[in-house]
């Protein structure tokens, strides 16, 4: 697909992006004339690997609630064409669930592939509702993601993507939502 493609226009098309390489969120940290690209991998190891190789994979990353340091962030791509391929600081959109604009160093976290925030959410890795919680008791966090599209904050307010949608009441143990949200209520009848 791009063993025609010039060096240069690779570089631009490549470097400094999010892409997969069997199956795990890499970041490209150069291109080498020989159209290799070296990738910076979870482990914090480096592997120079041809673009040619099958086990490179261009498909979007699946974004959503990030849980990064101490802060709960909603990941979104800009819907736009670009030059890029993969995921890149120009074409995310990182949402702060409890700040006005989320912290510099949560966003060069999620580009530092050694921290695996973004590896977390791409496989949809999160804590249980009830885990969250705990975690958020235990350490003061303001909020914290248990599923790609929910959060909880240290209030017991439940987020979807960024919008506040109801409560959970550790008294009676129950989810309550607003009376437009109750659809999703099937969502944590077994949380």
């Amino acid at each position: 697909m791009y063993e025609n493609v010039e060096v240069g226009d690779l570089v631009t098309i490549f470097a400094e992006s999010i892409i997969r390489f069997e199956k795990k969120p890499v970041y490209v940290s150069y291109v080498t004339d020989d159209h290799q690209l070296g990738l910076s991998t979870i482990d914090g190891g480096m592997v120079k690997i041809p673009l040619s190789d099958k086990r490179l994979d261009f498909r979007p990353l699946p974004l959503g609630m990030c849980n990064c340091k101490n802060e709960t962030v909603f990941l979104s791509r800009i819907p736009k064409r670009q030059f890029k391929q993969g995921l890149t600081v120009q074409n995310l959109i990182v949402q702060s669930l409890t700040e006005r604009s989320p912290s510099r160093e949560v966003v060069n976290e999620i580009f530092n592939i050694k921290g695996s925030p973004i590896t977390d959410c791409a496989d949809g890795r999160y804590p249980s509702v009830m885990e969250a919680i705990g975690i958020i008791r235990d350490t003061g966090r303001k909020a914290l993601a248990f599923h790609r599209s929910f959060a909880i904050s240290a209030d017991h307010e439940i987020i979807h993507i960024t919008k506040k949608v109801g409560m959970y009441d550790e008294v009676s143990n129950r989810f309550l939502f607003k009376r437009s949200m109750n659809y999703l209520m099937g969502v944590f009848e077994n949380a």
